[in-house]
């Protein structure tokens, strides 16, 4: 298929993907550039539990596999030292988006050293659609892959029926 993906984009995991940190994926591609690329999944939400007080805290996501202990975000408004994705998004550490607006918060991150997402795109590792804010924050972590991925091509309208969100369906 040969994609190109820029920052803003989504990137899909292909329906044949294995690898198990990236299987069932959607990823925003926050930055991409000659360094390489940086990106944060979406759908694939910590299950946390529940303090003494019964407050279940805001969507914690896997960022990805590198650096699990660093803590990213995204946030549809834009503050001093956050970086605009696209219109409405906007990354930056942790505590540069905790608070701000509508916010999703990720335990580590998606990395690509320079050339690797490309060979990854000729390969067809990846899937490349465009993101909006209602994409980032707004829909239902555990569908959206196979609705996106269903959307994409007839090809993979069977990809729909693996979500367990009868609503996104």
């Amino acid at each position: 298929m040969n994609q190109l993906a820029t920052q803003g984009d989504l990137l899909l995991a292909h329906p044949r993907m294995s690898d198990p940190h990236f299987a069932g994926s959607v990823v925003l591609l926050v930055e991409h550039g000659e360094d390489g690329a940086f990106g944060l999944v979406l759908n694939k939400p910590y299950e946390l539990l529940v303090n003494e007080e019964g407050v279940k805290p805001p969507f914690v996501f896997h960022g990805g596999p590198v650096d699990s202990e660093s803590i990213w975000g995204v946030s549809t408004q834009e503050g001093n030292e956050t970086r605009k994705v696209l219109e409405g998004v906007h990354w930056g550490n942790g505590e540069q988006v905790a608070g701000a607006g509508k916010n999703r918060l990720f335990l580590g991150y998606s990395g690509w050293d320079p050339g690797q997402l490309e060979r990854e795109l000729v390969e067809d590792v990846w899937i490349v659609v465009p993101a909006t804010p209602t994409l980032v924050f707004d829909c239902t972590p555990e569908s959206l892959w196979a609705r996106l991925v269903s959307e994409t091509s007839a090809e993979f309208a069977w990809v729909k029926s693996l979500s367990g969100d009868s609503k996104q369906n």
